[in-house]
């Protein structure tokens, strides 16, 4: 707490009873580092039961824990079945960079899985297909109504004949 106070960031931690703690020291450099902890502590824990801190730990729950959750249970992570930690731990990276990417590109295009562009894309297909047949009924509607009575072709010009 005492070195993101000197960088002037005030911090929001949780933290467990610990019980009562020793804020003494027999040496008076290390009294002093000490008694600085001991302010930085308690000024966290007082920030700590505002309202504040509870809009910023609301946010937490609403985007970091849930992202976690989505990640060990829809994505199967939570039981996933390698030999070695660190294969497990390369798999795991993987799987959060999928869920990352897939992230960006929502909020990029509003599609985020390959299943959103595939129904995106059939949607915009059927959208230009049914365009395209709407103004085909509509041209053999006109090709109806300039069809001329059996025998009276036009003319086609000099030296042309009908086929």
């Amino acid at each position: 707490m005492v070195d993101s106070e000197t960088v002037e960031v005030r911090g929001y931690v949780s933290e467990p009873d610990r019980g009562p703690q020793r804020w003494t020291a027999k040496d008076p450099e290390k009294q002093a580092a000490k008694r600085a902890e001991q302010a930085a502590v308690y000024r966290n824990r007082r920030r700590a039961k505002g309202e504040r801190s509870k809009q910023l730990h609301r946010k937490r729950g609403e985007l970091v824990e849930r992202a976690f959750e989505h990640v060990l249970d829809d994505g199967g992570m939570r039981r996933v079945h390698l030999r070695g930690r660190e294969n497990v731990h390369k798999r795991y990276l993987i799987h959060v960079a999928a869920f990352n990417l897939g992230l960006i590109l929502r909020k990029m295009t509003g599609f985020g899985t390959p299943k959103g562009w595939a129904s995106a894309l059939r949607g915009l297909f059927g959208t230009w297909s049914e365009a395209a047949e709407a103004s085909w009924r509509s041209l053999r509607g006109v090709r109806k109504v300039l069809e001329f009575p059996a025998g009276a072709r036009p003319s086609l010009g000099v030296g042309l004949r009908a086929a």
